[in-house]
């Protein structure tokens, strides 16, 4: 059975989606209406930076051209090749995962999630300070979970 690609739109979240063109080159006319932030595409034809897609699921025009990339951003992030006929998800099931991550997300600490380490909780503290010959020290001890 043959193996298509699907990519979904990744881009765009702040300019209500991404530009479509009706051909490969940037000089052709751009459609009306924007691919929006979530669809995803059926991959027809790949060239130099450019797909042009088929719509499986989501808003935006049903054909056209658009970037995989803008000024360094991904605009199309590409989902696993599936045998044709398979759908990759419903967009219910998606909205249902950004929902748990974005819940996971907002309980990590600060930079948790770009790295992955969680955070011990510490449990207490104690301070010892000291003069010594016009010195002060500062000694502190604790725990963690």
């Amino acid at each position: 059975m043959a193996k298509e690609v699907l990519w979904e739109v990744v881009g765009g979240a702040t300019s209500d989606g991404i530009l479509v063109r009706s051909g490969a080159s940037l000089a052709t006319r751009q459609d009306g209406q924007r691919l929006a932030t979530g669809a995803v595409i059926r991959q027809i034809e790949r060239t130099q930076g450019r797909v042009r897609y088929e719509l499986v699921r989501g808003e935006g025009p049903n054909t056209g051209w658009v970037s995989l990339c803008l000024r360094g951003k991904d605009l199309l992030a590409r989902r696993r090749s599936v045998d044709c006929g398979e759908v990759a998800g419903t967009r219910d099931e998606r909205d249902d995962a950004r929902q748990r991550e974005a819940a996971k997300a907002a309980t990590r600490a600060p930079g948790q999630e770009r790295t992955g380490l969680e955070y011990p909780k510490l449990v207490f503290i104690v301070c010892a300070f000291a003069w010594v010959a016009g010195v002060l020290y500062l000694a502190l001890f604790g725990t963690s979970q």
